[in-house]
């Protein structure tokens, strides 16, 4: 009797070798899921009209292949300390902030801030847009704690839009502040 069970995990675990990091979402860090947070806080604080948040994914970050390609050709940036933050930003590329933190999706419907894929998608065929719009990457934290980085964009109309990498820092009272908003592109 026990051989059958034996076989079924077997035969999951083989399954599950075979999946890739796309077919499961990693567990995002409550430190992480803070720091996406306090960037939409600040990102409505700062407004001047309402918010509206994309829950799929931001896929600003470098595809993990591109940054390989670059430090081929530029072996200098090889012990950059940015460089463990970046290759982890874009092995999870494809996973939302918004699904993966119940905090932001929390505050994301008591705020009523619009987090709606198919209304954000008719909003963004308009002229002229009523939201600011924010995609948001999941940070990722460096392995000492003390640091994070996230790609951001964030547009106000189809020709008003800006890509950014955001890195926040720990202070020594254990909170995240912003510490450089690097634009990669603006139109």
């Amino acid at each position: 009797m026990m051989r059958p069970k034996f076989v079924l995990t077997a035969i999951i675990i083989v399954a599950c070798a075979a999946c890739s990091a796309d077919d499961a979402s990693p567990a995002v860090p409550e430190a992480a899921c803070g720091i996406a947070l306090d960037y939409a806080k600040a990102f409505k604080s700062k407004s001047s009209r309402q918010i509206a948040i994309w829950q799929r994914p931001e896929p600003r970050s470098p595809l993990p292949q591109k940054v390989q390609l670059f430090l081929r050709q530029n072996p200098r940036f090889k012990n950059d300390p940015t460089l463990p933050l970046i290759l982890e930003s874009s092995d999870i590329r494809n996973v939302s902030v918004v699904e993966q933190c119940p905090s932001l999706k929390s505050w994301l419907n008591e705020t009523s801030v619009l987090h709606d894929d198919h209304r954000i998608n008719a909003i963004t065929l308009l002229s002229q847009w009523p939201v600011n719009l924010l995609a948001m990457s999941v940070p990722v934290l460096s392995k000492d704690g003390s640091t994070a980085l996230m790609y951001t964009s964030e547009s106000s109309g189809p020709l008003a839009a800006g890509h950014f990498a955001i890195t926040y820092k720990k202070t020594a009272k254990d909170r995240w502040v912003l510490l450089t908003k690097e634009a990669l592109a603006i139109s």
